[in-house]
């Protein structure tokens, strides 16, 4: 029996879900590829529509969760919540061994959970490097994440361009 490449699938929102949908069924199907999908915290959480239940309704056989408890306590700030995202996230790196990371877009939860990645020295697949939106600190998070990632698959010949542009080879 062949072994299949271990691929850890990050999700922040319905936002990246639905982006991601057709390559999640692809890589579901794959014979070579074993995906374990990591829903974020927003995702379970009735403010934020508690879209897990989307995700859950796709039946993906391997899914797993990153804290959301934190979420309810006072002291939310963006600092805080990314510091428990990336503890949580990086546990549970630690326990599950895999070969790549695929993430989506530019959140701080996706930034989080690539910091994670890249201290358990998990390559990241990075989709959206080189968009920007200027003046957000969402441009912030995506072009730290691009230079945490191994692979880029960007949308257009302008966003991959942006990306040679913060030092990120062309190859």
């Amino acid at each position: 029996k062949m072994n299949k490449a271990k691929i850890a699938i990050f999700t922040a929102g319905r936002s990246d879900f639905g982006i991601m949908l057709n390559l999640l069924k692809k890589i579901e199907k794959s014979k070579s590829l074993e995906q374990n999908i990591i829903i974020g915290p927003a995702h379970q959480l009735k403010i934020f529509g508690y879209t897990k239940k989307e995700i859950l309704k796709y039946k993906f056989k391997k899914i797993s969760y990153i804290n959301s408890n934190f979420y309810k306590t006072k002291k939310q700030n963006t600092s805080f919540l990314i510091s428990k995202i990336i503890y949580h996230s990086s546990e549970f790196l630690k326990k599950n061994k895999f070969d790549a990371a695929v993430i989506l877009g530019d959140r701080y939860e996706v930034f989080s959970f690539s910091i994670a990645c890249v201290n358990n020295r998990i390559p990241i697949i990075h989709l959206g490097g080189g968009s920007t939106t200027l003046g957000s600190l969402d441009e912030i998070y995506r072009n730290c994440i691009s230079n945490m990632s191994s692979l880029h698959l960007v949308e257009t010949k302008e966003h991959q361009k942006n990306l040679i542009n913060i030092g990120i080879k062309k190859n």
